[in-house]
């Protein structure tokens, strides 16, 4: 069976990355809590920034840069590179802390600080210049200078030039249970260079820091070939998502309608591997196939099956998602028996050995040295399982020369010719009488009205080169 998929961490540190609203096009609204959530974290203290600083101070060591709330991002940020008021952007050296209110670690046995953050612009000072601290002994009254702060060795591998957020996990040392605790961000701008830090969520968690899930017996590899399922993709983000795209194959669960705009032509949807609720994944934004935009709300129904081809990521630590972007790599693809195509001569193919009623024949042929990577039909030959036959002829089309082809119907046949992942689609040329030109990696869906047992394809006869593909020309019959 062949399916033709169209368009042709340690212990004491957890990483999971998302997107942040960073240089975002418009629209991107922050995505509702509809989705999946890895685990279940216990918090002692959580000061989100989603609306300001909170019970968080900022304080300046040198200089008089200060740590705000951002309300385009929803974050705690600092720079040192800014439009300080002169209507130019500029450097500005500074050493700045954000600290936290008291967190009272009274009959908690262990526990561990999460950091929900994103660093751009750094330089090679990337871990000097961005810091987490905590103090048994800060009195508000005195600030930052007169307590004793000890590094909590944060890491910020992976970070510094993106505004991608990482959820950053030190697990505290069992001294520090029981007492009464402060935790400081400190970030360093210099002369000639600052970051921008932008921080979610400064947390600290009940119980020690989970181990990275674990990958093994994923469902496929996340190529166009061979897509990871939804429950693997889902796996796959709580590890802490790839840097690159992914292929991800699953059911649409439903579609949001009113995310719809046609300016942009993206939609909000949610798949999964059964077509139900239970763990879906949601597609923020995405588009259809070939990237481009979606016509209506109704171009994805429910029950559709698709591969969708993004980035995947774990946004504000709340939502695991397709992130903005994404793109349809197929929608309801034929699914079925590999049919070889056997060619007798220079121009005729011939496939039987099946009963269908859809066949999809492809074109993956790329190789021009002996033979066209285009297959030129003339003419063709069903014959249906109930013994009669009909030949129908490509000049009957009557286009223009070099008319892309898409759907046709020809006799009792209906034809739909996909690009895929061709450089070309398919095209009329007249050259011949007229012919249906299949350009490599191009596909044509074949449907009839009652189920087919064979076709035989006339090609044009051969100038230089057979028009008649190699070994990669084949099809594959579905019911």
């Amino acid at each position: 069976m062949r399916k033709y998929w169209k368009p042709l961490l340690t212990a004491a540190f957890g990483v999971a990355l998302l997107t942040a609203c960073e240089d975002v096009p418009a629209p991107y609204n922050i995505p509702t809590e509809n989705g999946n959530s890895s685990t279940s974290e216990d918090y002692a203290f959580l000061q989100a920034f989603e609306t300001g600083l909170g019970e968080c101070v900022t304080s300046s060591e040198a200089g008089s840069l200060e740590w705000e709330y951002s309300s385009s991002y929803k974050c705690a940020l600092i720079t040192g590179y800014k439009d300080f008021g002169t209507g130019t952007k500029t450097n500005q050296s500074g050493t700045t802390w954000l600290v936290s209110p008291e967190i009272d670690l009274a009959g908690i046995d262990s526990a561990y600080v999460n950091v929900n953050h994103a660093i751009n612009y750094a330089k090679t000072t990337l871990a000097e210049d961005h810091k987490l601290y905590i103090s048994t002994n800060y009195v508000d009254s005195l600030g930052v200078a007169a307590a004793t702060w000890t590094d909590l060795q944060m890491s910020t591998d992976g970070m510094g030039n993106s505004f991608t957020f990482q959820n950053s996990r030190v697990q505290l040392d069992q001294s520090y249970m029981g007492q009464k605790i402060r935790l400081a961000l400190k970030h360093i701008a210099h002369d000639s260079y600052s970051s921008t830090w932008e921080v979610k969520s400064l947390g600290v968690v009940k119980g020690s820091v989970p181990p990275p899930p674990t990958l093994d017996d994923l469902v496929g590899s996340g190529t166009a070939d061979d897509p990871y399922d939804v429950a693997s993709t889902i796996r796959l983000i709580a590890a802490g998502p790839p840097s690159t795209n992914i292929y991800t194959k699953g059911i649409v669960v439903s579609v949001d309608a009113s995310s719809f705009d046609p300016q942009y032509g993206s939609l909000i949807y949610y798949i999964s591997d059964d077509g139900t609720s239970a763990n879906q994944l949601e597609v923020y934004r995405g588009y259809g196939l070939n990237g481009d935009q979606f016509t209506s709300a109704n171009t994805l129904k429910q029950g559709d099956r698709v591969v969708v081809y993004g980035q995947v990521v774990y946004f504000n630590n709340k939502t695991m998602e397709f992130t903005q972007g994404s793109q349809l790599y197929s929608l309801n693809p034929i699914e079925g028996d590999t049919i070889a195509a056997v060619k007798n001569g220079d121009q005729t193919v011939t496939f039987a050995g099946f009963s269908t009623d859809k066949f999809l024949l492809v074109n993956a042929y790329t190789d021009s040295t002996t033979t066209s990577t285009q297959l030129r039909i003339v003419s063709m030959t069903v014959t249906y399982e109930d013994t009669t036959s009909e030949t129908i002829t490509m000049s009957d089309l009557g286009l223009s020369n070099g008319a892309d082809l898409s759907n046709h119907t020809l006799g009792t046949l209906n034809l739909t010719f996909d690009k895929g992942t061709g450089s070309a689609a398919s095209k009329y040329m007249t050259a011949g009488g007229g012919v249906a030109t299949v350009n490599s990696n191009n596909s044509m869906l074949i449907e009839a009205a009652k189920a087919m047992t064979s076709i035989v394809i006339t090609a044009q006869a051969p100038s230089s080169k057979a028009y008649n593909g190699n070994t990669e020309l084949y099809g594959i019959a579905s019911k």
